[in-house]
């Protein structure tokens, strides 16, 4: 009597061993998950932290630049607004190129969040656990 139930709870030890192991792979999918939606989060906060300082590094920039241009009364012409609008064009696209790499760390973080499955890795649990289910269900019903 001891030699079947051997056999037989030698399968169900390595059909649940599977089917946890793939639970814990489901857990940690889950969790992988939940911190690359959190990474997306943070990104975006990112990106609209650095949209706003550098819109208001660039308003203080022009600001001295007509303080300068007041002090030496060196009226509104032709050069002191190209020199305005040269500066002006620089900072904003560096304003979006910074806000456009913020905003893709967090589109890439979103995407990776996409490629963990929870329920893709318990099923694989299962899958790997369904030979020794098999074979228990063969060891049982040859009674």
């Amino acid at each position: 009597m001891a030699g079947p139930a051997l056999p037989a709870l030698s399968l169900a030890t390595q059909a649940a061993g599977s089917i946890m192991a793939g639970r814990a792979a489901a857990q940690r999918a889950a969790e992988m998950r939940q911190q690359e939606k959190i990474n997306a989060e943070w990104g975006r906060i990112r990106a609209n932290q650095t949209d706003t300082a550098a819109r208001m590094g660039l308003e203080e920039d022009l600001s001295a630049y007509r303080a300068v241009f007041s002090a030496n009364d060196t009226g509104v012409n032709s050069g002191t607004i190209g020199l305005l609008d040269e500066a002006r064009t620089i900072r904003q696209r560096d304003r979006r190129i910074e806000v456009g790499n913020r905003n893709r760390e967090a589109t890439d973080a979103e995407r990776r969040a996409a490629t963990y499955k929870p329920g893709l890795e318990m099923a694989r649990g299962f899958m790997r656990a369904a030979p020794s289910l098999f074979q228990l269900a063969g060891t049982l019903g040859g009674r």
